[in-house]
């Protein structure tokens, strides 16, 4: 819970990693299974939470489907560090449920729980102000009250924990390069993937959402209730873009866990209506849209290409069999750089975790003057 000194104050995802670390040591593949988990309950929630709208198992399926093998959550499940947005939506749900549920405690303690996972999910206080609004006439404002105060304080202390440098990296702009952000994660919540090679994929999946947003334009036509319902999802995903939306130069698809649930909503709410016999193809279709997706990135995603460039060097130095307290030089060479060296390897940190016995020094070229060090 103290003040970090590298970018971000989240003491939840701190702790992910304090239990997973001391579990799980350098078996990298169970960090994923164990994020795998958080994200399949995920789904789980979106499940029970579409249920309380639906009324109907098959249409509650739907969203949580969807949501589950969307490509955007690549970085989330290949990139261990990417972690903090799949933990925090995780009990942003749990909040959210609970207070569906009117277990309003519970639900106080979870959604503080999910900001302390990831700041994002700030903008999912959102769902339960809408909630009550659209659904509950404004029932429960004592509940939106707390929830408000919960939030004006977390925000102060995280404005007051995080350091100054994080603010020069993240500055917040509204510019002509918004417009292209905005069009970014447009994509990136519509499917599409970011990756070389996709085009006839892209014409497809266009193809396939075209269908499904005019059957959705028709059917909100005719059904009052059905336009309530979207509104709650559209506004979801608004809410889901922000702040990232005004953050041009760090872009990452990851970052759209709300917007994605809210767009599985209207998926779901334009399939409910479809007899089996339609909706059924267009499920599968999305699905297999989305396999050939995760594949396309993964061929020259940058978490692909460091963490085997990392791999690569790890193996390298095991082999070499390095006496303790050595320092370690990263140079540029033909085939990789001292600076991809420093970033795929974490500064060096990476060596402090998978060599923890040896004390291994490390100096990268591109940085440092290393021909000076002992």
């Amino acid at each position: 819970f103290g003040k970090p000194t590298v970018t971000h104050w989240r003491p939840v995802q701190n702790l992910f990693f304090l239990i997973s670390g001391n579990i799980f040591d350098k078996n990298y593949q169970l960090y994923h299974v164990f994020t795998l988990l958080i994200h399949v309950g995920i789904g789980f929630l979106i499940f029970k939470i579409s249920y309380y709208y639906f009324k109907n198992e098959v249409s509650s399926l739907i969203p949580a489907v969807f949501y589950v093998i969307h490509p955007a959550h690549f970085t989330s499940l290949f990139w261990i560090s990417g972690s903090g947005t799949t933990i925090g939506f995780f009990f942003l749900l749990c909040a959210f449920y609970s207070y569906l549920k009117d277990k309003t405690k519970n639900a106080y303690i979870l959604y503080t729980i999910s900001l302390l996972a990831s700041e994002s999910m700030l903008a999912g206080a959102v769902i339960f102000f809408l909630h009550e609004f659209l659904f509950n006439d404004l029932k429960g404002r004592k509940t939106l009250v707390t929830l408000g105060v919960i939030s004006c304080v977390y925000f102060i202390i995280k404005i007051i924990l995080t350091p100054f440098s994080t603010y020069e990296t993240y500055k917040l702009e509204i510019s002509a390069a918004t417009l292209s952000t905005l069009k970014f994660y447009f994509l990136r919540i519509l499917g599409f993937a970011e990756a070389d090679g996709d085009l006839m994929l892209s014409i497809f999946l266009l193809i396939l959402l075209v269908l499904v947003f005019l059957s959705f334009l028709r059917q909100l036509r005719e059904n009052s209730e059905l336009k309530k319902r979207s509104f709650f999802a559209i506004c979801i995903i608004a809410a889901g873009l922000f702040p990232f939306v005004l953050l041009p130069h760090h872009l990452g698809a990851h970052y759209m866990n709300l917007s994605i649930f809210g767009f599985s909503l209207i998926i779901a709410l334009t399939l409910s209506t479809l007899r089996n016999r339609r909706k059924f193809p267009i499920i599968i279709a999305f699905v297999l849209v989305s396999i050939v997706s995760v594949n396309l990135i993964q061929k020259d995603n940058w978490i692909s290409t460091r963490s085997t460039f990392a791999k690569k060097y790890l193996i390298e130095i095991e082999k070499s069999n390095i006496s303790k307290n050595s320092l370690i030089i990263f140079n540029d060479n033909e085939i990789s750089s001292s600076y991809e060296a420093y970033i795929s390897l974490g500064t060096g940190k990476a060596l402090d975790f998978w060599f923890k016995d040896k004390n291994y020094r490390s100096c990268f070229t591109a940085f440092e003057n290393c021909e000076a060090l002992p």
